[in-house]
């Protein structure tokens, strides 16, 4: 770990900018390359610029011209530019070594992680290296703590969704699936739901790809493929640990996916999450990966679906048209607030603190599916996805599209974004 002099607020803010603009490197780049700063150095920086910028990754890919640096922030790429590859080799080399990863291996994949003083404030880091045509890439899932919201408070629900998915854990035992895409935020709602459980009165296990944070009071272990412990091989050892609770990290495949069913049924509380879209696809592949139909309706007690998209920024959000005539809104115009009944569209006009964006951090939209009798019965007889998901709207449930539009006539978010990230259709 090496702690450095922290960028201070304005020149991340200034870096970025420049960035966006077209420049072929960004100042943050040109200065560390000017300065001749050691791969160490270079390495801190621009993990702590990340963490700054509150961006979720940080890439190092290597093209036929160099290495080009990337960030993700608020899901969208920003390039800060294309360095040299003798300097992208030994920034890289420097973050595999500190992530204890074989630098002298070139031709597998690793994984390792690290951490990154920031003015005394560690940065988590997963570094992830991946083999190309033209050299070695590097990804790293930048994990700042002081970004993170590990409660249920923290996530942004509705006071609906909030009493749906509270009542959820209450359960005392049963499987709850919480599903998403890569980086929907499934890890931070997984961490949520167990520090609201954890209160002393259980015992909670998590088996983890890899582990990301450390729970006090959790006790948490990560897979280790090197040495053959997948999920389905840690799972009934950790089951003998006799956990009140247990959350696995992914369910993917058979062996997997019948223990975690087995577990819900004869007692345990079981948190597990899957790659799908929606609420309803998640239950499809439990039964696509051989989950028991009777055993998974009775152990199913519901599934958490979520996705992300870019919030308006507050500071410049501004106020378009009326939009009472709008045919998007005629399904959800009755949902609206009694303050808010007509949809307003807003934008962003673009300011110092969403960087000329018009979009400021995220926001969580969730499909939460109780499973009624309704919903068991379908999983018995393996109801497609499409049957299950009208059956779940009959019972209850508000789909993502839904959710959309509200968050749109509501300004919290623009049309053209819900439009990016969702099918507003229907």
């Amino acid at each position: 770990m090496t702690a450095a002099a922290p960028i201070t607020e304005n020149a991340t803010f200034a870096d970025a900018d420049s960035a966006r603009s077209g420049a072929r490197l960004s100042p943050v780049l040109r200065n560390l390359i000017e300065q001749v700063a050691a791969p160490s150095d270079c390495f801190n920086t621009l993990v702590r610029y990340a963490a700054h910028l509150e961006a979720g990754d940080l890439y190092f890919s290597a093209q036929r011209e160099g290495y080009w640096v990337t960030l993700r922030c608020d899901g969208m790429l920003e390039r800060l530019g294309c360095v040299p590859r003798t300097w992208g080799e030994r920034v890289i080399g420097y973050g595999k070594v500190e992530a204890r990863m074989d630098p002298a291996e070139h031709r597998r994949p690793q994984d390792g992680r690290l951490m990154v003083l920031d003015d005394g404030h560690p940065i988590d880091v997963r570094v992830s290296s991946m083999p190309t045509f033209f050299g070695e890439d590097l990804a790293l899932r930048i994990l700042d703590r002081r970004n993170q919201l590990f409660a249920v408070s923290g996530l942004g629900l509705t006071p609906r969704d909030r009493n749906a998915i509270l009542s959820l854990i209450r359960q005392p035992h049963g499987l709850i699936l919480v599903s998403g895409s890569t980086g929907s935020g499934k890890t931070t709602t997984l961490y949520a739901l167990l520090s609201e459980l954890n209160d002393g009165s259980r015992k909670i296990n998590t088996l983890e790809d890899p582990l990301e944070f450390d729970l006090a009071g959790v006790n948490q272990t990560q897979i280790n493929p090197r040495i053959g412990l997948e999920f389905a091989d840690l799972l009934p050892a950790a089951l003998r640990q006799d956990p009140d609770v247990i959350m696995i990290g992914e369910v993917r495949d058979p062996q997997t996916a019948t223990i975690a069913v087995r577990a819900a049924v004869t007692g345990q509380l079981v948190l597990a999450t899957l790659h799908a879209a929606k609420a309803s696809g998640a239950i499809h592949s439990m039964l696509g990966l051989g989950a028991n139909p009777h055993l998974l309706a009775g152990a199913l007690r519901g599934v958490i679906a979520q996705q992300l998209m870019r919030r308006i920024c507050p500071a410049c959000s501004e106020r378009l048209d009326e939009t009472d005539r709008l045919s998007t809104f005629d399904d959800v115009r009755d949902m609206f607030p009694d303050d808010a009944a007509s949809p307003l569209l807003h934008q962003g006009r673009g300011c110092d603190e969403c960087r000329r964006t018009g979009y400021r951090r995220r926001i969580a939209l969730f499909e939460i599916l109780l499973c009624t009798r309704s919903i068991s019965r379908m999983v018995e007889r393996e109801a497609t996805p499409d049957e299950i998901e009208q059956q779940a709207i009959a019972d209850g449930l508000l789909p993502f599209r839904s959710s959309a539009k509200l968050a749109v006539g509501q300004g919290i978010t623009t049309l053209e974004e819900a439009m990016r990230v969702l099918d507003l259709q229907g």
